[in-house]
């Protein structure tokens, strides 16, 4: 993705640039009564990472009525812990890094802007043009598609960067790159059969895109 011309970087936010995974082994009873289970464990973690979002709900047997209240407590939650929620290790050196060569960033995440801006100012990463949030968790290549529109993105200058098999397939479906990165939600197996255009597992390897 050599070129002369800026390029487009969107990012994923969770689990891509924050490490919020972490966040599910401390859920507090009242975000528990959501769910079939006492308590989330190192055995549910790698059953998301292995079988994705999808059925993760399906096994902690949260109703679908249920799920959009239990998603506006998880971000509320975020807000809460946001100063003890690490970066992933090495993303500030590669977000300074493409700003400098210059490359556009942002990000689409289904978190809430408020609490992605608060954590980007908190980390002092304010080499981030734009944040587009939506609550739909299975829509984000219409978000994408949107972001594009609205920002008078190239996409053949554009390259999504995300952690689950959905980011990649929310890419395809939007008509731009994609790059996988192995440190989040997803397993590396999973993303690699999901074929996107790039699987890196390190932070560091993102620099070589351009």
């Amino acid at each position: 993705m050599k070129n002369s011309k800026q390029p487009t970087v969107l990012f994923d936010f969770d689990g891509t640039i924050a490490q919020t995974l972490h966040l599910l082994l401390y859920l507090p009873e009242e975000l528990l009564n959501f769910t079939a289970l006492k308590e989330i464990t190192h055995a549910e973690i790698d059953y998301l990472k292995r079988h994705g979002l999808r059925k993760f709900i399906q096994l902690l047997k949260i109703s679908p009525l249920r799920l959009p209240k239990m998603i506006t407590e998880l971000q509320h939650l975020f807000a809460h812990h946001i100063h003890n929620i690490p970066l992933v290790e090495g993303i500030t050196d590669v977000l300074t890094s493409l700003y400098e060569r210059p490359t556009k960033i942002g990000i689409i995440t289904s978190n809430t802007r408020h609490n992605v801006e608060a954590y980007l100012e908190f980390n002092r990463l304010d080499m981030v043009s734009f944040v587009y949030a939506d609550r739909s968790i299975f829509g984000k290549h219409r978000v994408i598609s949107k972001v594009l529109k609205e920002q008078r993105i190239n996409p053949a200058e554009t390259v999504y960067i995300g952690d689950e098999v959905r980011d990649v397939e929310a890419a395809k479906k939007s008509g731009i790159r994609s790059a996988a990165v192995s440190w989040g939600f997803s397993h590396r197996e999973n993303l690699e059969k999901a074929q996107p255009n790039w699987l890196f597992d390190k932070p560091e390897e993102l620099m070589t895109l351009f």
